[in-house]
């Protein structure tokens, strides 16, 4: 096991040989976001444009939109009577290892697919345990199909001959063993829910995984960019008192070369943090 010096040592190295990517998770938000008819769309309305007082120009906007509207997380409250609302939730909780799981040839037979058991299993049997605080990830393929409403959500069916929507997302049974035998921070879907359209009634994985307090972010971005195992992902919401949720900003980095989040390492949680800091150090200097 390596000591304190040789860690200080090693960081030093790192921060000179660190391959730091970076990739942003959240679509742009504006008025051509999906979503539900029920919900209030993106409106944006210019309040100043030009002078004020002694500035020479000032823009403003006031804004108008559904909590759960485009890239966005749900609180466990959404789901949850008296669970966390967005403003509880700690910043530790919206961050961790991502684990992402390819559904792509799944969902390209069936708009309805979900991860299941099956699917960590194999992950696991790929890259080892799933690591401590994950972010559990779809990788779908969904997101090509953001901003054609018909494609991405599917007919908004009300006669009750079939599910309400379309889209990839979670088996409750997955969420289940994932939160009884694993540790796991929140979840992550392309689509618009993290229940597949199978479940568009009962929203039974949002229930299950909100009785315990986890969050799940809803549409992102850029999914088929992040590799499957080696990243650390940020969820960063506005910290709205009493919400059920909320647009965020959700981006992953890692190192292109030397993966992060090996649970067979005995220095993992001290060689996590000297990857972080390096790519943070590399990050300030691309920008």
């Amino acid at each position: 096991m390596m000591n304190k010096e040789g860690l200080v040592a090693l960081s030093m190295i790192m921060v000179s040989s660190v391959h730091c990517a970076m990739i942003d998770m959240t679509h742009t938000l504006n008025g051509d976001a999906v979503y539900f008819p029920e919900y209030m769309k993106f409106n944006m309305l210019n309040t100043m444009n030009g002078s004020f007082e002694d500035a020479p120009y000032v823009y403003m906007n006031d804004l108008e939109l559904s909590e759960h509207l485009g890239t966005h997380i749900d609180a466990p409250v959404h789901y949850g009577l008296g669970a966390k609302m967005l403003h509880e939730l700690k910043l530790s909780e919206l961050h961790g290892p991502g684990v992402v799981i390819d559904n792509r040839e799944k969902a390209q037979k069936d708009p309805n697919a979900f991860v299941d058991i099956a699917d960590l299993q194999l992950w696991e049997k790929e890259f080892g345990e799933i690591p401590e605080g994950a972010v559990i990830i779809q990788n779908s393929g969904w997101g090509k199909y953001w901003g054609d409403r018909d494609k991405f959500v599917g007919p908004n069916r009300t006669d009750g001959e079939g599910p309400l929507f379309q889209t990839p997302g979670f088996h409750p049974d997955a969420v289940k063993w994932l939160l009884q035998y694993r540790d796991v921070n929140g979840f992550v879907v392309e689509g618009i829910s993290c229940d597949s359209g199978v479940n568009a009634k009962t929203f039974m994985a949002h229930r299950v995984m909100f009785k315990k307090e986890k969050w799940c972010v809803e549409n992102a971005a850029n999914v088929n960019k992040i590799p499957q195992h080696g990243s650390e992902v940020y969820v960063m919401p506005a910290k709205i008192e009493n919400g059920s949720g909320g647009p965020v900003r959700m981006f992953a980095i890692w190192d292109e070369v030397a993966p992060w989040h090996n649970a067979n390492d005995a220095n993992g949680g001290a060689m996590i943090s000297i990857f972080m800091l390096a790519c943070h150090f590399s990050i300030l200097h691309m920008v």
